[in-house]
């Protein structure tokens, strides 16, 4: 699918034969030689080529005194040295027509006029010769499918569909560490720093026909060419989520913006309305950006929005039928026929209404029939599953007790393998429901980092960490499909 001509090269830029890193150094804690090793430390499976002329060798291999000294063609130049010197590196690459320049260095058009002459300079003469140049004022980038990270921070990720395209370099790289932290794989990371001449719309436009990129999350302060922007997501109709957390909302961000960037953020109720008509997902935060793309990698898009709730303590059926009804879903009465399942199983004391309230019974069968029950409900479009409020296992793990209170250590372990088999059970029947129906099942658990949510990642399921946070994705997604069957009419 081809979205807009481009004549950037982006495959020497994420799948280069080779880099030169121009400023090596074998100080550790200097960028000249935390690059290097993460780049060594991902497998690049390409030559690397170190450049610093006071070293014959460098982490083991050899060291060039400059770009000239090596032989053959050049992919990628990647440039730390201080920033009046990089127009001199600029030249090299030219003459030794390099196809790619990511240029970490700072102190360009984010410092002041000074700097923006120097950015315009090497702006100039890369965009005249044909170079993509990242940055300058990046913190790198990253391809998983490519053995390519060269980033700042070593942040180990697994290979998986989501790519970040950042303003921030810290910002980029915490989204990507909270994915990788929730099982979240990742294709690529783009630090696109002051955007001299890549600009984060050609990124997005690259990423959109990226077959290893199935979601983009963007972190920004300002868009260059907002027209382009609408141009890729009106030929894009929303095959693929776009998911941005926007700042500088205030006046106060839009001055940090300009010190940091160098750009300028505009106004929030512009940019809200082109989101708007591109089919841009905005995240209020960067967590909330993390539970967006969860759910949009893990579940179906609802297709309604009627909304059913099971639910094993009552307070929180109460929270989610709030919040249900604030971000206009709808709670059906249960039918007779879901009624009538739902008593032959369930205990007396249930709350025989949507939300459906199983009152702390945990029984190993009762879950999956009442699950399978609401999610075969033609009644409603989306399911809501709640958890306990509280680790289950942590609940009932007494193994801290058991010299205290005498307690068998068999029996103690019993009812933890008993709930472990529960949680199993859980996990299994929310994948298969959702599979079966083709609806999705936004489950909820609250507590720390143990095995119900690694049990959930098994079954490639998306954990919620409260009610709020599952609606609030629900309501994203409900919006995302609507706005993608308007766009497939128009």
């Amino acid at each position: 699918m081809t979205i807009i001509n481009s004549d950037i090269d982006f495959h020497s830029l994420f799948y280069p034969r080779n880099i030169v890193f121009i400023g090596a150094s074998p100080v550790p804690g200097k960028w000249g030689f935390v690059i290097p090793a993460n780049i060594i430390r991902g497998n690049y499976e390409g030559r690397f080529y170190p450049v610093n002329p006071n070293y014959s060798t460098l982490f083991g291999m050899p060291c060039y005194p400059s770009l000239s000294a090596i032989q053959g063609e050049v992919d990628l130049v990647v440039v730390t040295v201080p920033a009046n010197h990089v127009p001199a590196i600029i030249d090299e690459c030219i003459s030794k027509r390099v196809k790619s320049i990511v240029v970490i260095t700072s102190d360009f058009s984010e410092t002041g006029s000074e700097g923006a002459l120097l950015e315009k300079e090497i702006a100039s003469k890369t965009k005249a010769h044909g170079i993509n140049l990242v940055g300058p004022n990046t913190m790198g980038i990253f391809n998983a499918y490519g053995r390519l990270n060269i980033l700042m921070p070593y942040i180990k990720a697994d290979p998986g569909h989501v790519s970040i395209v950042s303003q921030s370099g810290n910002v980029g790289t915490q989204i990507m560490g909270e994915c990788s932290k929730n099982g979240i794989g990742i294709s690529k990371v783009i630090s696109s720093g002051n955007e001299a001449n890549i600009k984060c719309e050609d990124y997005i436009s690259y990423l959109a026909e990226d077959d290893t990129t199935k979601i983009i999350a963007l972190y920004i302060e300002s868009f260059k060419d907002g027209q382009k922007i609408l141009n890729i997501c009106r030929k894009l109709k929303a095959v693929k989520p776009i998911i941005v957390y926007k700042s500088g909302k205030t006046h106060g961000g839009k001055l940090a913006a300009a010190s940091h960037t160098g750009a300028m953020a505009g106004s929030i109720e512009i940019y809200r309305s082109v989101f708007k008509q591109c089919g841009i997902i905005e995240a209020d935060s960067t967590e909330e950006m993390i539970d967006i793309i969860g759910g949009f990698l893990a579940l179906p898009l609802p297709r309604g929005n009627r909304v059913g709730i099971l639910t094993i303590g009552g307070g929180w059926g109460v929270i989610a039928a709030d919040e249900c009804e604030t971000h206009g879903f709808i709670l059906p009465q249960l039918s007779d026929d879901i009624f009538n399942k739902l008593n032959e199983f369930l205990p007396k004391y249930w709350s025989r209404r949507n939300p459906v309230d199983m009152a702390a019974f945990l029984s190993m069968d009762a879950f999956p029939k009442a699950m399978e029950s609401m999610a075969s409900w033609d009644g409603v479009d989306s399911v809501l599953s709640l958890g306990s409020g509280v680790s289950t296992y942590n609940f009932f793990d007494y193994t801290d007790l058991i010299d205290k209170f005498g307690l068998k250590k068999e029996e103690v372990e019993f009812v933890l393998q008993k709930i472990s088999a529960y949680m199993q059970k859980r996990g299994e029947s929310l994948s298969k429901l959702m599979n079966k129906y083709n609806k999705p099942v936004l489950h909820v658990e609250s507590g720390g980092e143990d095995d119900a949510y690694r049990n959930m990642r098994e079954y490639n399921h998306v954990v919620f960490r409260s009610p709020e946070r599952a609606v609030k994705v629900l309501k994203k997604m409900y919006d995302f499909y609507k706005i993608r069957e308007r766009m497939n009419k128009a």
